[in-house]
């Protein structure tokens, strides 16, 4: 392959879920680097140029290493974002009133439901994410129920749509 001639599709997709495979590796070994820098008497601010991160980065780098050693150096995403405000019980419970058949809940339902049962007041797409991400629910759009509506209004309706030009 000449270096003008453009990757696919395909080839992109395949080179980009490789690079994902060693960036955890990558990111360690950057840590350890500018650790073992620094433990040979390089200063912070020269390891942290060489591997482009601020200089107080690696002086972290260096008290977790110093503290739990290789591990302080590894990725820790577990405590990333806040808490959430809803217990899993509390979690399960909303489950179970939202897949009610006999309830056909909007977001906004599902939003005034948590603030009036939990007390606790949620942005509309925090609520979405609550019930798609975490609850696993399907999107579907609240219809309408007409009490007054004929019994034959399946019939009515085709012969309308029949008759028109």
């Amino acid at each position: 392959m000449s270096i003008n001639e453009s990757l696919n599709q395909q080839e992109i997709t395949d080179l980009k879920k490789e690079l994902k495979k060693y960036k955890k590796e990558h990111d360690l070994y950057r840590r350890v680097l500018a650790v073992l820098m620094v433990k040979s008497g390089e200063t912070r601010k020269k390891a942290a140029e060489y591997v482009d991160v601020h200089r107080n980065t690696v002086g972290t780098w260096v008290k977790n290493y110093d503290k739990m050693g290789i591990d302080g150096l590894k990725s820790d995403y577990s405590r990333c974002g806040a808490e959430s405000r809803l217990t899993n019980e509390q979690l399960k419970e909303l489950f179970e009133t939202l897949i009610d058949p006999n309830e056909h809940y909007t977001l906004r339902d599902a939003r005034n439901l948590i603030k009036d049962k939990y007390g606790i007041e949620y942005t509309p797409k925090q609520v979405w994410i609550i019930t798609r991400k975490k609850l696993g629910l399907n999107y579907r759009k609240p219809y309408l129920v007409y009490d007054k509506a004929p019994e034959n209004a399946d019939e009515i309706f085709k012969k309308n749509v029949k008759n028109r030009p």
